[in-house]
């Protein structure tokens, strides 16, 4: 009986080893196929992206604008284009309203004005805890509604591509921050004087909606003031050329002080 029982627990113990190596061995080849599979589809991805053409060719002689990152490229007068449009109806959800919200492109800012009435909006309804797919309360439908409609009103806005006056001459930049109860914002300009002639520039702005807790005004100027300084390291490393003075210009005294 004894021997009866070993021999059993010894072959039920080779049937589970079996069965281990046997799953084992499905697990392997079932990557291994598909590890052929997935490199399959991206041999022929790859082949199929090294057949397009990726230039970006454009006519000195067309009026057309090229769509850029977003932005309306016009190569014949060398500058950027912006034509915003939000296209929400109700019933209006936080999703959507988000969603709208990150079509508008606006890397350099220079729809901060607009934009930064959209951020205060959105914080508002973030206050008031609505699920994501849930409708908003009518009121902030009716404001967004508002809103939408102002900011459709934008005609298109184009901006010059080439900041410089020339290519050797030196520039000044000037930054300015300012702060209110709800928000605060950063703008820095450029100026420079060739033969006689004064151009000035936005270059690149920035905002920001104030934190849902209560923050006082001089620590809200403290922020606008970091915002700005962020802002002039910024421009100063991406703009490969002589600055000549910069000026940072704020009308808070705890600030300057």
């Amino acid at each position: 009986m004894s021997v009866t029982i070993g021999q059993t627990a010894k072959d039920y113990a080779d049937t589970v080893d079996n069965a281990r190596i046997l799953r084992a061995e499905e697990t392997t080849e079932t990557n291994c196929k598909e590890a052929r599979t997935l490199r399959t589809a991206l041999k022929d991805a790859e082949n199929e992206h090294s057949s397009h053409d990726t230039r970006v060719e454009f006519s000195k002689d067309s009026n057309e604008s090229s769509k850029v990152l977003g932005l309306f490229l016009n190569s014949s007068n060398d500058t950027f284009g912006l034509q915003p449009s939000l296209e929400l109806t109700p019933p209006l959800t936080k999703r959507r309203i988000l969603s709208e919200f990150s079509k508008v492109l606006d890397h350099l800012g220079h729809l901060s004005p607009c934009t930064l009435f959209m951020k205060i909006f959105y914080q508002k309804i973030w206050l008031t805890k609505t699920d994501w797919d849930s409708p908003i309360p009518q009121q902030l439908t009716d404001d967004w509604l508002e809103l939408q409609k102002a900011f459709n009103q934008i005609n298109y806005i184009s901006v010059p591509r080439w900041v410089l006056l020339t290519a050797d001459n030196t520039v000044e930049l000037h930054g300015f921050a300012d702060v209110s109860s709800l928000a605060y914002a950063a703008a820095i300009y450029s100026r420079q004087k060739h033969n006689g002639k004064i151009k000035v520039q936005l270059l690149v702005s920035k905002t920001k909606v104030a934190s849902v807790k209560q923050v006082s005004i001089p620590r809200l100027e403290l922020c606008g003031s970091h915002l700005l300084s962020k802002l002039f390291k910024s421009v100063s490393c991406s703009l490969k050329h002589n600055i000549l003075n910069v000026f940072a210009w704020m009308d808070s005294k705890i600030v300057l002080s």
